[in-house]
């Protein structure tokens, strides 16, 4: 029966799979054959450049005559990372694997292979471009090639240095390095920048414990400052109305023609009768 009347079924999704993930008019999928145990490594140095760093594997599609990775190891229910050659000529990671010109960072490079790009990447960090000359591709199976034979996990400092056209343990960075050798964290104390003073004087205040134990050196608090209240704003005005209902105002100009209401109900779940329950959460 399944080969039978579920077989067009299954046929439908298989060719529904191939049209999706291979290019609609099949082109892509037409391309040379892949290695599908390709792997490429990501290291970047710089934090922008972290999100993409770990392992790419190589996937059963093309776009735009070039291979496709995955980042591989993320979780399942996270989105997905593609390093691709898109529409507009540039290798980026993205989260389509559709090949359209989008994505978090790029390099304008016509490399054959991400492992061959030459040009910098340029990574959005929430605010602007920014080029990351240290974000490098390197295929796996060469860092393996270029390290230690007799340290299978090999870390940068176990390397002296690259094999021919490899890479050298600089650009291996963290990379490789066994599960079990988990480097010991380097703490270091650090200085507020002077701009900081006030808003380390604040989160002395509010965790002033926490602080304590905290890796960065805050500013020391002025004595009794827990002991004093917040300044008010001085074009605040505060009054009660007949029926006892507290107001509190601010002019604000800017938007213009707006004006905001707050409310507060001083009421909780312990006022509200059983059959009442919840509604205080509105």
């Amino acid at each position: 029966r399944a080969s039978g009347a579920g077989g067009g079924l299954l046929d439908g999704i298989g060719n529904f799979l191939k049209q999706t993930l291979g290019g609609a008019d099949g082109a892509d999928a037409a391309a040379a054959p892949l290695a599908l145990g390709q792997r490429l490594v990501v290291n970047s140095a710089q934090p922008a450049g972290q999100p993409f760093c770990g392992e790419y594997q190589v996937q059963s599609f093309t776009r735009n005559d070039r291979p496709v990775f995955q980042k591989a190891g993320l979780p399942a229910n996270s989105q997905a990372v593609y390093l691709l050659f898109n529409e507009a000529g540039q290798w980026a990671f993205t989260p389509h694997a559709d090949g359209r010109a989008d994505g978090w960072a790029f390099a304008q490079d016509s490399a054959g292979s991400p492992s061959e790009i030459k040009g910098a990447f340029t990574i959005w960090d929430g605010t602007t471009w920014a080029p990351d000359a240290t974000l490098r591709v390197l295929d796996k199976a060469a860092v393996l090639s270029a390290g230690s034979t007799s340290t299978p996990g090999f870390s940068g400092a176990a390397v002296a240095g690259g094999a021919a056209g490899g890479p050298a343990a600089s650009d291996m960075g963290f990379y490789g390095q066994q599960a079990s050798a988990v480097p010991e964290p380097v703490y270091e104390s650090v200085e507020l920048p002077t701009p900081m003073a006030s808003v380390g004087r604040l989160h002395w205040k509010a965790h002033w414990a926490a602080s304590e134990r905290c890796l960065v050196r805050w500013v020391p608090a002025p004595a009794a400052l827990a002991d004093k209240s917040l300044p008010s704003h001085p074009a605040v005005k505060r009054g009660v109305l007949p029926n006892g209902m507290r107001y509190v105002m601010l002019k604000n100009a800017m938007p213009p023609g707006r004006f905001e209401a707050h409310i507060e109900l001083h009421v909780g779940s312990i006022d509200e009768e059983p059959h009442e329950q919840g509604i205080a959460h509105m």
